[in-house]
């Protein structure tokens, strides 16, 4: 048997939950015996996929169907049907794959690839990489081709199915794209173990066959995920109950020409305006009860190098503090109305005093000549000592060049009162760590800067009711100068 192949096929079937198969109805699968006696699995009868003809019947249902069972319980739902282990013990070909762990994360793995091929984008185990929407704009792409050969009559004058054909068409061509971006992160969300139901509000069930059931408003619980299939984006939140409505996203890329665009980006300091940027104006049909967590696929050129994730509200730009899982960005906000993504400048990581430009306000200049080394004799020094010291500097500067310093990660920021407690982890070869705080997040208005050397640092005398922005960079000093890593991410802490 070719267990990869077959590994990929169950991962496949499932992801599309196809039911009319060999564990619902011992039917619609082959086995293909090469000349030299190996196996695997055929695909076979897959137009009953996402839910057509058997349960599950509704998008929701489609979306959040457990990716372990393969199998509808046609006979009604039972202990038998309840108990995957006790059910898939009858079906041996499958139960290999199902109890030895290994495989079973294999497949799990490729149901994620599944997800990230059509619709989330970014790396597949394979290596390879895909924007996300990419099933959805392949659809609309086709989309008028394929409703102009589903109008053709036939030499009857009829349509090969029904009256109604080129109209199911349409439908279907929409909802197909729809269903696959709901199935995505419905699994997305399993695998990753993230507690939330995706919601089925608003699907065009009818593209699901003619059982398929009518859902007004999700039936799950607090925790909903609302998704956009033509862009991958899905957001996470409590929702308030609304008769007649349910949380519905809908997605919109702002062109360079449009108002807000052009005013968001009149709010980006310098460096930052002059950056490859994408800003989507996103809209919910039912607000949150409170903040939503918002996950952001990257494509494939913002994703290689990294990205700045900035919200807009009341005319005021926050960047967020985000998690990354390959190229899918998460972060928590009251407000995700307008979304800017900036992608990330590959820079040098380590920089010296003699090359740093503009990235210190006045008050760090003075701070680095005060660092200098200064003859307490002034200018009377000897030609000896002056040839001494150009050696050492050129030395000072060949080994902080060398010298490797990475970005800071702040793990902890804790608030008390008047102060802030920060927490960082250790960098390799770092010597002590340079710590700013100001109330904006350039780094303009009442800056301040500390260095340790120490791992946490608590910012004493801080004002009530302000926020402050907070950084972290670690130095290394070799003789009178210092080399300085990136800058870590901003933290964003506001005193009540």
């Amino acid at each position: 048997m070719d267990i990869e192949e077959s590994v990929k096929y169950f991962a496949t079937h499932s992801f599309i939950i196809q039911m009319d198969n060999m564990f619902t109805w011992k039917q619609n699968y082959g086995l293909y015996i090469d000349k030299n006696g190996k196996s695997l699995m055929v695909p076979w009868d897959y137009d009953l996929s996402w839910g057509y003809g058997n349960a599950p019947a509704d998008g929701e249902s489609v979306a959040n169907w457990n990716i372990d069972k393969l199998y509808n319980d046609v006979a009604g739902t039972n202990a038998y049907f309840n108990d995957l282990d006790r059910f898939y013990k009858d079906y041996p070909l499958f139960n290999v794959i199902y109890q030895n762990q290994s495989l079973r994360e294999k497949m799990h793995t490729y149901m994620e690839d599944c997800a990230r091929l059509v619709t989330l984008g970014g790396t597949t185990s394979d290596g390879k990489k895909y924007e996300a929407g990419r099933f959805a704009k392949d659809i609309a792409s086709l989309y008028n081709k394929v409703v102009a050969a589903a109008s053709e009559t036939l030499a009857e004058n009829g349509y090969y199915l029904n009256a109604t054909q080129p109209d199911d068409c349409k439908v279907g061509m929409k909802g197909l794209s729809q269903i696959i971006g709901l199935r995505s992160v419905g699994a997305y969300i399993q695998l990753k173990n993230i507690d939330a139901k995706v919601t089925g509000y608003s699907y065009p069930t009818g593209c699901l066959g003619l059982d398929a059931e009518t859902a007004t408003y999700t039936t799950y619980g607090d925790k909903i995920a609302c998704v956009d299939s033509n862009s991958g984006i899905f957001v996470i939140g409590n929702y308030k109950k609304v008769d007649g409505k349910g949380p519905k996203l809908t997605v919109n890329e702002l062109s360079s020409q449009d108002s807000t665009y052009n005013e968001i980006k009149s709010k980006l300091d310098t460096n930052d305006a002059k950056k490859e940027m994408k800003i989507y104006n996103i809209k919910n049909e039912i607000s949150e009860k409170d903040d939503a967590k918002v996950y952001l696929p990257l494509l494939p050129q913002y994703a290689s190098d990294g990205a700045i994730i900035y919200t807009y509200k009341d005319g005021e730009l926050r960047q967020e503090d985000v998690g990354k899982d390959d190229n899918i960005y998460s972060f928590t906000t009251d407000d995700y109305s307008y979304v800017i993504l900036l992608k990330n400048q590959v820079e040098d990581t380590n920089q010296t005093e003699e090359n740093q430009v503009n990235e210190n306000q006045p008050d760090d200049k003075q701070q680095i000549n005060d660092e200098k080394v200064v003859s307490n004799e002034g200018t009377n020094k000897t030609s000896e000592k002056d040839e001494q010291s150009k050696n050492t500097t050129s030395t000072s500067v060949a080994k902080s060049k060398s010298l490797k310093l990475a970005k800071v990660k702040i793990t902890s920021v804790k608030k008390k009162k008047k102060k802030i407690i920060l927490k960082w982890k250790k960098v390799k070869n770092a010597k002590g760590y340079q710590i700013q705080y100001a109330l904006n997040k350039k780094f303009t208005k009442k800056k301040k800067t500390k260095n340790t050397k120490k791992k946490t640092i608590t910012i004493k005398k801080l004002k009530r009711k302000k926020t402050y922005f907070i950084r972290v960079r670690a130095f290394v000093k070799v003789g009178t100068r210092k080399t300085y890593g990136k800058w870590s991410k901003i933290k964003r802490v506001k005193i009540k």
